[in-house]
């Protein structure tokens, strides 16, 4: 069982899939969803921007590890994401986090699989 600081990590992580009517929304298709939401990211304000969270900065010390290395600590939090991530999905849920990195701080959006969304390019 992950420690109380993890699961408050995670909660402010996937808190912006609610309301879903306000989540934001990707297509099954086309570009990958970290590609999408890095572009919604630079374009301003967006669903996108309002729903960013810090991935860094949310998760030092939530698993009670220390690290020195980012890198390192990304691919922790990335790889804690996507457990809670299978586990939605596998309740049927169609939820994803894109971790995408903008001007050098990497940005954890929750999204929701939206096969009638259309990107306007």
């Amino acid at each position: 069982m992950a420690p109380p600081h993890a699961h408050v990590a995670m909660n402010r992580i996937f808190s912006g899939l609610l309301p879903g009517n306000d989540a934001v929304r990707v297509p099954t298709d086309g570009k990958s969803a970290t590609a999408m939401v890095r572009a919604m990211l630079r374009v301003g304000p967006s669903r996108a921007r309002r729903h960013a969270v810090p991935l860094l900065e949310t998760f030092v010390n939530s698993y009670a590890v220390e690290s020195v290395d980012d890198e390192r600590l990304r691919s922790r939090a990335t790889m804690a994401i996507g457990k809670v991530v299978k586990v939605l999905r596998g309740r049927g849920y169609p939820v994803g986090v894109a971790c995408a990195k903008v001007r050098g701080t990497i940005f954890a959006v929750p999204y929701l699989v939206d096969p009638d969304v259309t990107i306007h390019r």
